[in-house]
């Protein structure tokens, strides 16, 4: 069904337009549902691209469309790959809402464990300590933050089938 309105919306409006990519981006959510993770990031990233396209690079929904890249990256093992998702969507967030420190500090915490399962700490304590920056910032309590973030480091690694998201 996605398929035939897929081709019909895309003769109709061409490659690029906003409804196409509402299409593809239900057809890479199917594909996930289905389990199909591989087919769903191709989707994912083609949405990305005609978004991109169509809304400009900064728009928040190409933030959601980047984060479920990211998230399917981690998913499937590829770090690397999850921390330039997650780095992009960082770079977006500091341009467009800077006042928003919670959403930065979402994401700076979401690189350090990226960048944890890589092995490095370095660069993983340098997020965390950014994202603390932020959290006091926001007004909150940045000890607070590093102590959840600990904890559900600690509780995610043991049991992570119930981990928290990120």
């Amino acid at each position: 069904a996605f398929s035939q309105s897929l081709g019909i919306r895309t003769e109709l409006l061409g490659t690029l337009h906003i409804d196409v990519a509402i299409i593809v981006y239900n057809i890479a959510t199917s594909f996930l549902e289905l389990g199909h993770e591989e087919e769903a990031v191709r989707s994912y990233q083609e949405t990305l691209r005609i978004e991109k396209a169509v809304l400009g690079a900064h728009h928040p929904d190409v933030v959601l469309t980047l984060k479920y890249i990211g998230q399917l990256f981690e998913q499937g093992g590829d770090v690397h790959a999850a921390i330039k998702c997650f780095s992009e969507i960082l770079d977006i967030q500091r341009r467009q809402t800077p006042q928003e420190m919670t959403e930065i500090a979402r994401t700076l915490n979401t690189i350090a464990i990226l960048e944890l399962q890589k092995g490095n700490i370095d660069a993983m304590m340098i997020r965390m300590a950014d994202a603390a920056r932020c959290i006091k910032r926001a007004g909150g309590d940045e000890l607070h933050f590093m102590i959840v973030f600990r904890e559900n480091y600690w509780f995610s690694r043991l049991f992570p089938e119930n981990a928290p998201a990120a």
